[in-house]
C-alpha cells in the first residue's frame, strides 16, 4: 500500500523524467480546467437544442445572420477562398430557377454528398426553396452538426455546414461509435475511422444522437490520459477507458493493453482520482514497478492507492473460491 505523498527522493534518471512529467500534468490541468468550462457551455446549447425541438428563431436574428452570412460568402468569392466547389448549368431555366449552389465548411462530406442532403432538385424554382427546411434536412444528417442556407437571387443557393469532430470511438460489443465533443455518439465507425482515435469501452445501453454526461465525463478522461499517462503506462499509447456499469463495483477503469496495467478509479470523482494518480505516478517505486506490467493500481480508497500484481490477485481469487466450494 502506498501513501499519495510517498515520492521518492533520488537523483535517478526515474525522479528526474517523473519530475519533468508532473510538470507537464499540471500545466495540462490547468489548460483542461478552461477546456472544461467552454465544454459545459457547449453541452449547455445542446441539451437546450434538445428541449425546444430545434425552435426557429425569431425574425430579426434571422435576417441578421442571413445578411452576415451573404457578406462572408461574398467576400470568400471576391477573394477565392476556398468554396468547395460550385455546381452550374443544373438547369437551362431562366434566371428565376435554381443554376448552381455553393457549400461551405464540408470536410468529412463531399460536395455531392451535401447537395444531395439539401433535398433540393435542379431547376426549383429559387423563390419556392424554403431555407429553414433545407437547413432541417441537413441537420438531420449525422454528420452535420449546423447548417445556413441563404437564397441569392437570381439563381444560386448558399449553404454553409459545421460537420461534427469525432473525438473517440465507442466500443461496444459488437458495433464502432463515433462520439463528437459534445458527448453524442453520432454515427456508425469503420475501423479505418475508428484507427487512432481514443477508445471508450461499453455503453451498451447508451443510445445514439444524444447528449451522455458519461461520455463527456469520458471524453474528458481520455484527454488527460493521453496528455499525461502515456508514456508512463504505456509506451505504446494505446489506453483504453472503461465506462461504469452499475453491477460492476470497480466504476471506471483505465486499461494499458500493452502492460496490461489496469487503473481502478471507482464511480465517483473519477477525474479527482486521475489527478491523484498523475502525482502517484511521480514515484519512482510506483514507475518502476509499473514498467513490469500486469499491474493494478487500485485509487478506490481516500488519501492511499493500493498497488498489487495480476498474478497475486488470481491467487486471491482462486484460494476465494476454494473456500466458497
Amino acid at each position: 500500500m502506498i501513501g499519495r505523498r510517498g515520492r521518492g527522493r533520488g537523483n535517478s534518471r526515474y525522479e528526474v523524467a517523473n519530475r519533468r512529467r508532473g510538470e507537464r500534468a499540471r500545466e495540462h490541468l490547468t489548460r483542461q480546467r478552461q477546456r472544461d468550462l467552454r465544454r459545459r457551455k457547449i453541452t449547455e446549447r445542446e441539451r437546450e437544442r434538445a428541449r425546444s425541438g430545434r425552435s426557429e428563431p425569431t425574425l430579426g436574428p434571422r435576417l441578421k445572420h442571413a445578411g452576415l452570412f451573404i457578406l462572408s460568402l461574398a467576400a470568400g468569392l471576391l477573394l477565392a477562398s476556398p468554396i468547395q466547389q460550385t455546381l452550374t448549368s443544373w438547369t437551362g431555366g431562366g434566371l428565376s430557377r435554381l443554376e448552381s449552389i455553393a457549400i461551405q465548411g464540408n470536410d468529412h462530406l463531399s460536395f455531392e454528398h451535401v447537395a444531395l442532403a439539401t433535398g433540393v432538385s435542379p431547376g426549383s424554382v429559387l423563390s419556392d426553396v424554403v431555407p429553414a427546411e433545407v437547413e432541417a434536412r441537413l441537420r438531420a444528417d449525422p454528420w452535420i452538426r449546423e447548417a445556413q442556407v441563404v437564397r441569392l437571387p437570381p439563381s444560386t443557393l448558399l449553404v454553409r455546414v459545421l460537420e461534427r469532430r469525432a473525438r473517440a470511438v465507442l466500443v461496444g460489443e459488437e458495433d464502432l461509435r463515433l462520439v463528437d465533443d459534445s458527448g453524442n455518439p453520432f454515427a456508425t465507425a469503420s475501423a479505418e475511422q475508428a484507427a487512432g482515435l481514443p477508445r471508450i469501452v461499453g455503453g451498451r445501453d447508451l443510445p445514439s444522437h444524444t447528449v451522455h454526461a458519461l461520455l463527456i465525463t469520458g471524453l474528458d478522461l481520455v484527454e488527460r490520459m493521453h496528455a499525461i499517462g502515456v508514456l508512463v503506462l504505456s509506451p505504446e499509447g494505446r489506453l483504453d477507458l472503461h465506462l461504469p456499469s452499475g453491477s460492476e463495483p470497480e466504476g471506471w477503469r483505465v486499461h494499458a493493453p500493452d502492460r496490461d496495467t489496469w487503473v481502478v478509479l471507482g464511480h465517483e470523482d473519477p477525474i479527482e482520482r486521475f489527478e491523484r494518480l498523475v502525482e502517484l505516478l511521480e514515484n519512482e517505486e510506483v514507475a518502476r514497478s509499473i514498467e513490469g506490467g500486469r499491474r493494478r493500481i487500485d485509487l478506490r480508497f481516500t488519501g492511499q492507492a493500493v498497488l498489487s500484481s495480476e498474478a497475486h490477485r488470481e491467487r486471491q481469487r482462486i484460494d476465494q473460491e476454494d473456500r466458497i466450494s
